[in-house]
């Protein structure tokens, strides 16, 4: 498993964090038809079991630059179901021209001096039963790309947490853009104190069977009861909790 890269890292807020929209790359005939194939074929073996597989419109990532006090993303709107077969499930048969990379956008929550993480469930797509930051995959209203970066991550950590804005000390901070060589994923991360005193849990999900507080030290002496994504592994080592 390939370490997370940092691309960049700093602080900023989300007034400094820019999106520019771009013409989606080009796919070829071959290249729609074989991804409309595989999709096909991973949603009938998911129809085997009783589940049925989420697709939607997403935000890809088709380039980024620091430009003055701002990180400026370059998006595109794709779909889930592109992003999956391109750069996950079937990452082997596509060029990186031919990929739809979604942007990932997650939080590392801290209290106390230390952090939570989330142990993903088995049934996710990827890295079942590793812990992660709370987050997830930009994604667009239908047949539009209005989009506002922090109240899809304060939707998650809703979702997800319970947890409201006035939870937190201060707004969160963007502290970096990394790419997850192994899902061909670029993701944001933030950060953010929760205010003591409140009691954290899970929201009712899918997506989490458990929640762990964890200490960098933890983390460097590898005694966590599960794996950690690269993307959190690489978030807690440059935060240090």
């Amino acid at each position: 498993m390939q370490d997370a890269e940092k691309w960049a890292w700093g602080r900023w807020s989300a007034a400094h964090l820019l999106v520019e929209w771009v013409v989606p790359p080009q796919l070829s005939g071959d290249e729609r038809k074989l991804i409309d194939q595989l999709w096909k074929m991973e949603a009938d073996k998911a129809a085997a079991r009783g589940r049925v597989l989420f697709d939607g419109p997403i935000a890809a990532l088709a380039g980024w630059e620091q430009r003055d006090a701002a990180l400026v993303l370059k998006l595109y709107p794709a779909k889930y179901s592109e992003f999956q077969m391109t750069c996950v499930r079937h990452a082997d048969r596509f060029d990186d021209r031919a990929r739809r990379p979604a942007v990932g956008s997650s939080i590392l929550l801290t209290q106390g001096g230390k952090g939570f993480l989330g142990l993903r469930g088995r049934s996710v797509a990827a890295y079942p039963e590793h812990l992660h930051l709370f987050g997830g995959i930009i994604t667009l209203a239908e047949g539009t790309t209005g989009l506002d970066i922090m109240h899809e991550l304060q939707r998650e950590m809703h979702e997800e947490l319970g947890l409201a804005p006035a939870d937190l000390v201060t707004a969160p901070l963007l502290c970096g853009l990394f790419y997850e060589p192994n899902l061909h994923q670029p993701e944001l991360i933030w950060t953010g104190a929760i205010r003591s005193g409140r009691n954290v849990d899970l929201a009712v999900n899918h997506e989490h069977s458990g929640l762990l507080r964890v200490t960098f030290a933890e983390l460097a002496k590898g005694s966590l009861s599960n794996p950690v994504t690269p993307v959190a592994r690489k978030a807690l080592e440059l935060l240090q909790i």
